[in-house]
């Protein structure tokens, strides 16, 4: 398969030459001046050699096989520009058949982001990284699921507001970033446990137990219009207070002093 190996400015070619010397020539396209050399050879028997097709550009590689890469391009539309970057690496590949800003579930990429096309319309997801001050680096686990979001600027560790991840629990800053934060911790739990936050405002009821359970010695929990307390004996029996159904305000006061109700 004869083909032909060039130096100098790209030229769109649109039939293959058969040159049986190497041919220097000038040309233009669209007004613009282009200094092009043209080598034959056997592109067979030689290996990294380019072959030029219509609309396309055949790499054998460094092995002389079957097994070429080719490189086609569309029928343009407009003046488009391709531009490789001063770096030496690999290029993304995509499995679209055509990956371009603002076409179906296509990605590319803008300043310092990565955007996603999904439905073709005026509406993208942009993915954007803050200017770090250091090597950062951001782990996506091993899971399939939806990725919790925050209406802060800054969600980072240690920033004021923040709230992040811990080994097994949740952590917050605070309003002042600071050495001191508040983590939520759960146990590790021996069933489906579910903890429900009333539809209210107000304070959370907290305890100095390290398993403030019920049926837990010491342990103390709510019921219906009571509180049950377990005793120093974990078994079938708790002392309950309950309150009857109130008519009014009410106001139980227990007196500065040490000793036992009166029943």
């Amino acid at each position: 398969m004869s083909g032909y190996g060039y130096d100098g400015a790209a030229y769109a070619l649109n039939t293959r030459l058969n040159l049986s010397a190497t041919q220097d020539f000038t040309t233009s396209h669209h007004g613009t001046a282009l200094d092009v050399r043209l080598t034959p050879f056997d592109s067979s028997t030689i290996q990294d050699a380019y072959t030029f097709y219509t609309n396309k550009v055949l790499i054998e590689g460094i092995t002389n096989d079957n097994n070429e890469g080719l490189l086609v391009w569309p029928d343009w539309t407009q003046k488009d520009t391709l531009t490789f970057p001063d770096a030496t690496g690999t290029i993304a590949l995509s499995t679209l058949a055509t990956n371009a800003p603002n076409v179906t579930n296509s990605v590319w990429l803008a300043s310092n982001s990565i955007l996603f096309e999904g439905t073709a319309n005026s509406a993208e997801l942009t993915l954007t990284a803050a200017d770090p001050a250091s090597d950062k680096t951001v782990t996506f686990s091993d899971a399939t699921g939806t990725v919790m979001l925050s209406t802060l600027a800054t969600n980072a560790p240690e920033i004021a507001n923040g709230i992040w991840g811990t080994s097994n629990g949740l952590r917050f800053e605070g309003t002042t970033a600071d050495g001191f934060e508040i983590t939520i911790v759960p146990t590790d739990p021996t069933a489906a446990d579910v903890f429900t936050l009333p539809d209210t405002s107000g304070t959370a009821f907290v305890s100095t137990l390290s398993g403030n359970a019920p049926e837990h010695v010491n342990s103390i929990w709510g019921v219906s219009g009571g509180l049950r307390f377990e005793g120093t004996t974990n078994n079938a029996f708790e002392l309950t207070l309950a309150v009857a159904d109130p008519a009014q305000d009410d106001v139980v006061t227990f007196a500065d002093t040490t000793g036992t109700v009166f029943l």
